[in-house]
C-alpha cells in the first residue's frame, strides 16, 4: 500500500487496496491525466478572474501593485500549459509519470500560492467589504480546486495547503473577535473541503480500478473465446478427418469383401462343379455368413460417417 493511499484511507476510515507496481503505475497515469484535463481551462480562466479581482480591489490597492500581481499570476498560468504537454506524452513509463506528477504538484502549489497572494499582501489594507470579498474568492477557489484535482492525492494537497494558510492566518492576525471567528469558520470549511476532496479521490481511485478490472475481464473473456473458437475448429477438423477416414476405409474394406463374398457364393453353390467334399460347402457357407455380417457392420460405419459428414441422403 502506498503512503498516499494509506493517508487517504486514514482520512476516510477506509482501507486502500494494495496493488502491483504495474497497476499502481497505470493508476497514477490515469489520475494525473484526469486532473490535468480538468485543469486545462484554468490556463485562460485564472487570468480572466484575476483581472476582475484587480478591478474590484482597485478601490483599496494601488493599480501598480495589482498590475504586478496580475502579471506574475498570468506568468504562472504556464503551469497549465505544461500540464497540457504531459497530456501529449504517448505511453510514458512509470518513472516518467512519477517525475511529471511530482513536478506538476509543486507547480500547482506555486501557482495556488500566487493566486492566494492577495490575502497576504492586500487583506490588511482593504475594508471589511474587501476582506469579505477576498475570503469569498478564496472559498470559491478552494471548492473549485478540490473538484478539479480529486483524482490526484498530490494535487489535492497542493491545492489545499495554500488555501488553508491564506484563509485562516490573515483573519487571525487581525485579532478582533469577528476576524477570529471568521478564521475559525474558514478553518472548519477547509477541513470539510479536505474531507470532500479525499472522499472524491478515493472514489475516483476505486472507479479507475473498477475500470481496469473490467478491461482485464474483457481481455480474459476475449482470450478465452479465441481459445474456445480454436478448440472448436480443431474439434470440427478432427471430426471431419475422422468421418472422411471412416468413409474411405469403409469403401476400401467393402471392395475386397464383395470379392470374398462373391467367391464364397460360387463355392457354396458349386457353380463350376462339385468341390469334392461336403466340408468345403459348409466352410464356404461360414465364409459367406461371416462376410455378410462384416459387410453389414461396414455399411453401418459408412452410414454413420455420412451422417457426421452431413452427406447421408434418406
Amino acid at each position: 500500500m502506498t503512503t498516499r493511499a494509506h493517508i487517504s484511507g486514514m482520512l476516510l476510515g477506509r482501507t486502500a487496496r494494495a496493488l502491483s507496481p504495474e497497476r499502481e503505475a497505470k493508476l497514477e497515469l490515469d489520475q494525473v491525466r484526469l486532473a490535468e484535463e480538468n485543469m486545462r481551462p484554468a490556463l485562460y480562466a485564472m487570468p480572466a478572474f484575476a483581472l476582475i479581482i484587480c478591478f474590484l480591489l482597485a478601490a483599496w490597492i494601488p493599480p501598480n501593485e495589482l498590475a504586478i500581481w496580475f502579471l506574475v499570476l498570468a506568468g504562472s498560468s504556464i503551469r497549465f500549459w505544461i500540464g497540457g504537454q504531459f497530456l501529449e506524452l504517448k505511453n510514458p513509463d512509470a518513472a516518467t509519470v512519477r517525475r511529471w506528477h511530482v513536478a506538476l504538484a509543486w507547480l500547482t502549489l506555486a501557482s495556488n500560492s500566487i493566486w492566494m497572494f492577495p490575502l497576504y499582501g492586500f487583506y490588511f489594507r482593504c475594508s471589511d467589504t474587501g476582506q469579505m470579498f477576498l475570503s469569498m474568492i478564496a472559498a470559491a477557489s478552494l471548492s473549485a480546486g478540490v473538484i478539479m484535482t480529486p483524482s490526484s492525492g498530490r494535487m489535492i494537497w497542493a491545492a489545499l495547503v495554500p488555501y488553508i494558510l491564506a484563509m485562516t492566518i490573515p483573519p487571525l492576525l487581525v485579532g478582533d473577535p469577528f476576524h477570529v471567528v471568521l478564521s475559525m469558520l474558514s478553518f472548519g470549511y477547509c477541513l470539510f473541503m479536505t474531507y470532500v476532496g479525499f472522499t472524491v479521490h478515493v472514489n475516483a481511485r476505486d472507479l479507475f480500478l473498477t475500470r481496469e478490472d473490467k478491461n482485464e475481464l474483457i481481455e480474459q473473456l476475449a482470450a478465452a473465446k479465441f481459445e474456445s473458437d480454436r478448440a472448436r475448429q480443431r474439434a470440427e477438423s478432427a471430426s471431419q478427418a475422422k468421418s472422411e477416414f471412416l468413409a474411405n476405409m469403409s469403401h476400401e474394406l467393402r471392395t475386397p469383401l464383395n470379392a470374398i463374398l462373391g467367391f464364397s457364393d460360387l463355392m457354396k453353390n458349386q457353380i463350376f462343379g462339385p468341390l469334392g467334399s461336403h466340408q468345403y460347402t459348409e466352410d464356404a457357407q461360414h465364409i459367406s455368413d461371416s462376410g455378410n455380417h462384416l459387410l453389414g457392420l461396414i455399411n453401418d460405419v459408412l452410414d454413420l460417417a455420412k451422417i457426421e459428414a452431413g452427406r447421408l441422403v434418406i
